[in-house]
């Protein structure tokens, strides 16, 4: 096994040679340059072309300019339409069916508002339950005299 020295010196000589590589096979930088003037001025059209060119009719540049706000208007109005649209249904979906069920929850209640075994929940001392107790009866005046009045 090759220890870390001998490794970078390997890693060192492998770019050296890519380097060397690099350096015989990339273009001239000039030529390069050259070439790519060349491309452009390839590109750019001359003047008897610029004149071959007819002109827009105003009635075209006016259509031109409507669908240039239409095209993206109609776009946006359809896609709110898409958006909305669904939300709204789901919305009274989900109205309608917690309207039923408070309806039929309503009417089961009135139903059993009075059972059958109501007479098993009556038990020995319930009538106290429903009542509050009297304080301060007793000897003493009650809690007014407790506190200095009479």
């Amino acid at each position: 096994m090759k220890g870390d020295a001998e490794l970078d010196e390997l890693l060192q000589q492998r770019f050296e040679s890519q380097k060397r590589h690099d350096a015989r096979h990339a273009p001239a930088f000039d030529a390069m340059l050259l070439r790519a003037r060349q491309d452009a001025a390839a590109l750019v059209p001359d003047a008897a072309h610029i004149r071959a060119l007819s002109a827009p009719s105003h009635r075209r540049a006016a259509r031109r300019r409507h669908m240039l706000w239409a095209g993206p208007l109609a776009i946006a109005a359809g896609l709110g339409a898409i958006y909305l649209l669904p939300v709204r249904t789901a919305e009274s979906a989900a109205d309608r069916e917690f309207d039923r069920l408070v309806t039929e929850w309503t009417r089961t209640a009135a139903a059993t508002s009075h059972v059958p075994t109501d007479g098993l929940l009556s038990v020995p001392g319930v009538e106290l339950l429903g009542t509050m107790p009297l304080l301060g009866g007793g000897v003493g005046g009650g809690v007014g005299a407790v506190r200095g009045r009479s």
